[in-house]
């Protein structure tokens, strides 16, 4: 007993004495995809689309997107914008003739009120996660029809689910790493060290990338196509936790793995 004990207390120096956070830009702005710029109809889903994104970016809690308090401000998510922005999505590419300017797609990124976004927060008994926030470094491997690999910032495959972690990374305002993959002198991880079920040897690995927290999956494609992907969580505070995506999308399971690690840090701030 006293080993173990002996063995947890030095892994919280290790992750405590190293751990770094980053601050997360435009906590209060969410995004959409619209079509045309003065489409009002399209702007006010949008609206809703981003007021959404933005609540959960704030509070950390994706769930709050489901939840029915937050239906009257959704029905009215204009009241709480301060400003607006489209952005051309086929900016650097060539107009087809047969694209007219109401049909294309625009990024609209909204900035919404911080004051009135903390006051619907108390509402809904949430609050906000400061935007100064953990790093979190993520080990994902990777099962496919070819094989197992570690998804890394150099790795050779998985381009998907590096895009899909960087974009829903982004969104949900939590500061998400990959270890690279090579090069073992310049802390490169391997699959075998990514996959390690000892607690001091993945916060060796966090510590060099400087992260507060490690989250660890494993993703495994099925015979229909689909994804079941296993997570577990681990900090300086606690032990974490563990949860499983099953039967879904990579994206979604990825979204699963950062929305539940996000629960965890924010309510340790």
């Amino acid at each position: 007993m006293q080993s173990v004990v002996g063995l947890l207390s030095a892994l919280l120096v290790l992750l405590a004495g190293v751990s770094r956070a980053d601050v997360v830009p435009d906590v209060y702005r969410g995004e959409a995809i619209v079509t045309g710029k003065e489409n009002l109809e399209e702007r006010q889903r949008g609206f809703r689309e981003a007021f959404a994104d933005a609540i959960v970016k704030v509070s950390a809690d994706a769930r709050l997107a489901c939840d029915p308090r937050l239906a009257p401000a959704l029905a009215e998510p204009q009241r709480f914008v301060v400003n607006f922005e489209y952005e051309d999505r086929l900016a650097k590419k060539k107009l087809m003739d047969e694209q007219g300017t109401r049909e294309r797609s625009y990024i609209l990124r909204v900035d919404f009120d911080p004051a009135a976004v903390d006051r619907l927060l108390t509402v809904l008994n949430a609050r906000p996660w400061p935007a100064d926030r953990p790093r979190l470094l993520v080990l994902l491997a990777v099962r496919d029809t070819m094989g197992t690999y570690l998804l890394g910032t150099d790795s050779t495959r998985g381009w998907g689910q590096r895009e899909a972690l960087a974009a829903i990374s982004r969104r949900r305002g939590v500061p998400a790493v990959l270890p690279h993959t090579d090069l073992p002198e310049q802390g490169g991880v391997g699959l075998a060290e990514a996959e390690h079920s000892d607690r001091a040897a993945i916060a060796q690995i966090a510590a060099s990338y400087k992260a507060s927290a490690v989250l660890q999956g494993r993703m495994v494609l099925r015979e229909d196509g689909l994804w079941d992907t296993s997570w577990t969580f681990q900090d300086d505070k606690e032990a974490g936790g563990a949860w499983r995506s099953d039967g879904t999308t990579f994206d979604k399971s990825i979204a699963a793995g950062i929305e539940g690690s996000a629960l965890r840090l924010a309510r340790k701030e």
